[in-house]
C-alpha cells in the first residue's frame, strides 16, 4: 500500500479443512501482546501451547494470561477483549471471516505493534477444528487477509485570504478585494493540475443572471500549493461557493472539494452609538464605562481623550461594554469611535463629549516618624524629636494645597503649610522642643484646584518626657550560675516600648540594637567561663 493510504476494511479469511467432534461456535480473534518464533512454533507441535521460543514459556497455557492494556505486557500474552468473531456453523470445504480492520489500521499506522492474533474457541470441550496454513498445497485454500483500501484525497485543504494581508482569512471579504484561493495538495505533492471555478449561491443583487467563472487555472506556487486570484470589483454582496479540482497527470487520480463558501459584504455597520457610564454628561472620576451598539459589528476602534490601555487606541473585538480611562485634569473630554465588520467594511467616526469633575482629595493616611530615626513611627515621642509627619492621598493625587495644624492643651500651630513631595504625598516637619508632655492632635487639610477640600484629625501624637519606670532584669527564675551559654532573660519596665540589650553577650538579632520591648527573651553569652555582665536600657 502507498503511504498515508485510507484502509477502509481488512478481513481474514481462513479455508475449514476438518473437523472432529465439533459443534458450531464462535471463535474469537485476539491480539497477541507478545513477540512469538513462527519457525519454532510449526515445529513445536503441542509444546507450542506452553512456550512461544525454545524454553521461553507464555505467561499461561494456551495465552491465557490476557490484558486489555494498548501497550504490550511483560505478563500478558494476549489482549482480554477479542478483535472480532467468526461462527463456525456450516461445515468444513468453505471460508470463514474475521473483521480485522481495527487491528489492521492501527499495525499501519503504528498505534499497535503487529505480534499478529490468536484464534480461540468458545466452547470448553474438546473439539478439533483445522483451517489451511499458509503451508497448505491447495494454494487457493491458504490464509488471505483481505484489505480494501484508497489513496488519499490529493486536495488536503481549501482556504482564502486577502491578496494584501494575509491575516485577513475568514471568508468574509468585501467587493473590490483581490481574494487569494489557496489549495495544499496532501503531503504537499507538487506536479499536479488543477483549476477553480466560483459560482454565486443564491440571488446576487445587481447580477440577475447569477456568477460563474467557469474553469480557471491554478498556478502551482510550489511545495503542494496551488492559487488563483480572484478580483471581486463590481461584485455584489452575497455567497459564493468555491469548487477546486486537482489531477495526478501521471495517475490520472482526481479529487474535486467544494467545502469553501466565500461571502461578499458591502455594508458597514449601521445603527452606530456610544455612551459613557449609562448616557451620564458629567462623570466625577477618570475610570469609565464605555457602551457600545452597532449592527453587523465585528470590531471597534477607540480614540479620543483618553489614557492608552488594551481596549483604545486600536482595533478590538466588539463588545457593547468597554473600559476605558479618561485623560488626566478635569475639563471637557472627546471621545471617538468607529466599528467595521468582517468583511473590513468601516462605518463613519462617531464622536461624543463628557465632562470630567473629579472627587475632592481622598486622604489615605497620615503617618510619622522621627527623621533621625524613621524606625521610630509608633507616635509616642521626647519633646525636641523632630518629627516628620506625612498625609499620603488616593492614587496619588499631585498638585495640592496642604495645611497642617498641631493642636492639645496649651498649644495650638495653627494652620501651616505642607510640602507636595510630587508623589501624591505631603509633609511638614514638626520640631517638637519645649511643646510640653501630652496629646496632641494632628489635623491635615488637602484642597484642590477646584477649591473642594477633605479634611483629616483622626491622627493623635504624644510626647513623653519621662522614661520608663523600674527597670527590671534577671536570669529566668532568678538563677545566679549556669552551665548554658544560652539563658532566657526576665525583663521589666512600665511604660517602655523598647529596649536595648548588650554586654557579655553575642551580637545577633536581639542584641545591640533597639527592639521591641518583651517580658523574656533568649540570649547566648560569649564564651569562656566566669562572671557575665549583661546590660538592659529601655525607653
Amino acid at each position: 500500500m502507498l503511504g498515508e493510504t485510507r484502509i477502509l476494511h481488512a478481513e481474514l479469511r481462513l479455508f475449514l479443512k476438518e473437523e472432529q467432534m465439533s459443534t458450531p461456535e464462535k471463535i474469537f480473534a485476539y491480539r497477541v501482546l507478545q513477540n512469538w518464533n513462527e519457525g519454532f512454533l510449526e515445529k513445536a507441535g503441542v509444546k507450542g501451547w506452553t512456550q512461544f521460543d525454545d524454553g521461553e514459556n507464555w505467561s499461561g497455557e494456551g495465552l491465557s494470561e490476557a490484558d486489555d492494556k494498548a501497550a504490550e505486557d511483560d505478563k500478558a500474552d494476549r489482549a482480554a477483549t477479542p478483535i472480532s468473531s467468526s461462527s463456525i456453523d456450516a461445515g468444513t470445504g468453505r471460508w470463514y471471516a474475521w473483521d480485522l480492520t481495527e487491528a489492521v489500521r492501527n499495525w499501519y499506522d503504528g498505534t499497535w505493534k503487529n505480534y499478529g492474533i490468536v484464534l480461540i474457541g468458545e466452547v470448553k470441550a474438546f473439539s478439533l477444528k483445522s483451517f489451511a496454513s499458509s503451508e497448505d498445497i491447495a494454494q487457493l485454500n491458504r490464509p488471505k487477509l483481505v484489505i480494501t483500501h484508497m489513496p488519499p484525497e490529493l486536495i488536503e485543504s481549501i482556504s482564502s485570504y486577502d491578496e494584501a494581508n494575509a491575516a485577513d482569512n475568514d471568508g468574509v471579504y468585501h467587493p473590490g478585494q483581490s481574494i487569494v484561493i489557496s489549495i495544499s495538495s496532501h503531503n504537499k505533492q507538487t506536479g499536479l493540475v488543477g483549476t477553480v471555478r466560483i459560482q454565486s449561491v443564491g440571488i446576487i443583487p445587481g447580477m440577475p443572471g447569477g456568477y460563474d467563472t467557469g474553469e480557471r487555472l491554478l498556478e502551482d506556487k510550489g511545495n503542494g500549493t496551488y492559487e488563483y486570484v480572484w478580483g471581486t470589483d463590481g461584485l455584489g454582496e452575497g455567497r459564493y461557493q468555491v469548487t477546486a479540482r486537482l489531477v495526478d497527470p501521471t495517475s490520472k487520480r482526481e479529487s474535486i472539494n467544494s467545502s469553501l463558501t466565500i461571502q461578499l459584504d458591502a455594508t458597514p455597520p449601521v445603527a452606530i452609538s456610544v455612551s459613557v457610564n449609562a448616557g451620564a454628561k458629567l462623570v466625577t472620576k477618570r475610570d469609565i464605562t464605555l457602551t457600545l451598539s452597532a449592527r453587523d459589528a465585528t470590531w471597534a476602534f477607540i480614540s479620543g481623550d483618553l489614557s492608552p490601555t488594551d481596549t483604545v487606541m486600536r482595533w478590538i473585538p466588539y463588545v457593547q461594554t468597554v473600559p476605558a480611562t479618561l485623560s488626566p485634569g478635569d475639563g471637557m473630554k472627546s471621545i471617538k469611535v468607529k466599528f467595521m465588520d468582517d468583511a473590513s467594511n468601516e462605518s463613519n467616526e462617531l464622536e461624543i463629549q463628557v465632562q470630567l469633575d473629579e472627587m475632592p482629595p481622598q486622604i489615605e493616611s497620615v503617618s510619622s516618624h522621627d527623621v533621625d530615626n524613621p524606625t521610630d513611627a509608633d507616635g509616642i515621642y521626647r519633646p525636641g524629636q523632630k518629627i516628620l509627619i506625612i498625609a499620603k492621598t488616593k492614587e496619588g493625587e499631585k498638585g495640592l494645597k496642604g495645611l497642617i495644624r498641631i493642636s492639645g492643651k496649651g498649644y495650638d500651630t495653627g494652620d501651616q503649610p505642607m510640602k507636595d513631595e510630587g508623589d501624591g504625598s505631603y509633609t511638614y516637619l514638626w520640631e517638637s522642643g519645649g511643646v510640653p508632655d501630652g496629646e496632641y492632635t494632628v489635623t491635615v487639610t488637602l484642597t484642590d484646584t477646584l477649591s473642594r477640600s477633605t479634611k483629616n484629625s483622626d491622627y493623635k501624637i504624644t510626647l513623653k518626657s519621662t522614661g520608663p519606670s523600674n527597670p527590671k532584669v534577671a536570669i529566668l527564675n532568678a538563677a545566679q550560675f549556669t552551665t548554658s551559654r544560652d539563658v532566657m532573660l526576665a525583663l521589666q519596665a512600665e511604660g517602655a516600648t523598647e529596649m536595648f540589650i548588650s554586654g557579655d553577650v553575642v551580637d545577633d538579632v536581639n542584641t545591640f540594637k533597639w527592639i521591641p520591648y518583651k517580658q523574656s527573651l533568649l540570649v547566648t553569652l560569649t564564651k569562656g567561663d566566669g562572671l557575665k555582665t549583661i546590660t538592659v536600657r529601655y525607653r
